[in-house]
C-alpha cells in the first residue's frame, strides 16, 4: 500500500533529536566542513523501515535500467536502475512533502550551517537509485547540487559485500578515489547521510555477489548562501590505497 504521510517513514521526534544533537555537537558541523560527509545512523527504524522498503519496491517497478560508461569521468561505470524525480513526484506525493519537511530541513541546516533551497531541476530533486545485480555500481561523479541527503532503504549487511560509499574530501578528480585520501563508509538499512556532493568526488562500490541490494532515496538541495569547500587532505596523505572504513 502506498505511503500516505511523511510520518509513516520518519519519526518527527527522531529528526528533532538528530537536529538537536547537531546543534549541540559542534564537531558534527566541523566534520561536514572538513570531510563533506556526515553519517546519520538509524534515521528510519522499526515498522517505518518496512514501509520505506515496500514503497521503494513499488517505485522500483518503474525504474529505468542504466548500463553505460561516462568517458569524461575516467571511464566511470553506471550499472544501476533509477527512478527520476518527475515520476516520483507524480506517484509518491509523500516524497515532495518529505523533501520540504521542516524537521528534515532543520537537520540539514544544523549540519551544513546554511538554509536549503529547492533544487530547480525536478528530475534530479529526488531520485531513487537501485543496485540489485552482482557488479552493480554507481561510478565516480560529482552531484549537480551542493547538498544531498541520502536515505538508505536497503544495503548489504557486511562491508565485505560492497555497496560502500567511497568519497575523497576536498577532491573533484575521480583519480583521488584510488589513493589514500579516499574514505569508505558502510551504511545499514534505515541509515542516512548528508553529502557535499558538488565538491567531493564519490562513488558506490560494486555489489560483490548475487542477492544483494542497495536502494537509496537521494534528495538534492541548493544552498541559500555559499558553502565552504571541503578541506583537502595534506599532501603526505595522498599516496597508497583508500583509508579503511570510517564512521
Amino acid at each position: 500500500m502506498p505511503i500516505r504521510s511523511v510520518e509513516t517513514v520518519l519519526e518527527p521526534a527522531r529528526l528533532a533529536q538528530l537536529a538537536e544533537a547537531g546543534a549541540l555537537d559542534d564537531g558534527l558541523r566541523e566534520r561536514f566542513e572538513r570531510d563533506g560527509y556526515v553519517k546519520l545512523p538509524g534515521v528510519v527504524r522499526g515498522a517505518r523501515l518496512g514501509a520505506l522498503r515496500s514503497e521503494t519496491r513499488r517505485l522500483e517497478r518503474l525504474a529505468r535500467r542504466r548500463d553505460f560508461t561516462v568517458a569524461r569521468a575516467d571511464a566511470s561505470p553506471r550499472r544501476m536502475a533509477t527512478v527520476c524525480g518527475q515520476m516520483i513526484g507524480a506517484l509518491a506525493p509523500w516524497v515532495p512533502r518529505l523533501y520540504a519537511d521542516a524537521e528534515l530541513t532543520a537537520l540539514i541546516r544544523r549540519i551544513s550551517g546554511v538554509e536549503t533551497a529547492e533544487a530547480p531541476d525536478l528530475l534530479e530533486r529526488y531520485v531513487l537509485n537501485v543496485l540489485h545485480r552482482q557488479g552493480d555500481t554507481h561510478g565516480a561523479h560529482l552531484d549537480g547540487h551542493p547538498l544531498t541527503f541520502v536515505l538508505c532503504a536497503d544495503a548489504p549487511s557486511s562491508p565485505r559485500d560492497g555497496g560502500l560509499l567511497e568519497y575523497a574530501p576536498g577532491e573533484r578528480d575521480p583519480a583521488a578515489l584510488d589513493g589514500a585520501v579516499a574514505r569508505r563508509a558502510h551504511h545499514r538499512p534505515g541509515d542516512a547521510y548528508l553529502l557535499r556532493g558538488d565538491a567531493v568526488v564519490h562513488r558506490v562500490t560494486p555489489l560483490r555477489r548475487a542477492g544483494l541490494r542497495r536502494t537509496v532515496l537521494a534528495l538534492s538541495y541548493e544552498a541559500r548562501s555559499p558553502l565552504p569547500r571541503a578541506a583537502r587532505v595534506p599532501e603526505q596523505g595522498r599516496a597508497g590505497r583508500p583509508a579503511p572504513l570510517g564512521n
